[in-house]
């Protein structure tokens, strides 16, 4: 069941979204009433911190040390295992229910493709339509991933097919 952040967290929230690129606030909408909010700020907050430092490795505005540090982070949601946010990756997955997996991977998804150029509506829909491209793509362990987004029992998700 979904928990509601604190207030302290919330307020924080607000403050550092403004500068977060479409993607990243697209993610904070989408995982803020999970289990694993608090993890996401935590991996969020490293992973600004790694900012800093790239911005005086490379001498770079702001923005782009941004955008090169969120790439980052996204290719180790794609599996990469040499990356700095490997264990912080770890420790968010970790922390995922199971039936949530499928929710945190599809809004991970969608805002891999929001960061690749796509509107969040283009997204959304790269994501059905790879939902629907493989009767196995939906189904993750003892839950599935609906059309709608929504996340039912793997057998009722079947029993639906088999209709």
């Amino acid at each position: 069941m979904p928990t509601q952040p604190n207030n302290s967290s919330l307020i924080k929230q607000r403050l550092t979204n403004r500068f977060q690129p479409t993607y990243v606030r697209y993610w904070d909408r989408a995982f803020f009433s999970y289990v694993f909010w608090e993890e996401w700020l935590t991996l969020k907050q490293t992973i600004l911190l790694h900012t800093i430092d790239i911005q005086s490795e490379l001498g770079c505005q702001y923005r782009e040390a941004l955008d090169v540090v969120w790439s980052t982070y996204i290719d180790v949601t794609g599996g990469e295992k040499d990356n700095p946010f490997i264990d912080d990756y770890i420790t968010l997955i970790q922390s995922i229910t199971p039936r949530e997996l499928p929710l945190y991977l599809c809004h991970t998804c969608i805002g891999t493709d929001i960061q690749n150029g796509n509107s969040e509506d283009e997204a959304l829909s790269i994501y059905i339509d790879w939902l629907n491209d493989d009767v196995d793509n939906p189904i993750f362990g003892d839950w599935a991933l609906t059309n709608n987004l929504t996340v039912i029992p793997t057998t009722q998700f079947l029993q639906r097919q088999a209709r």
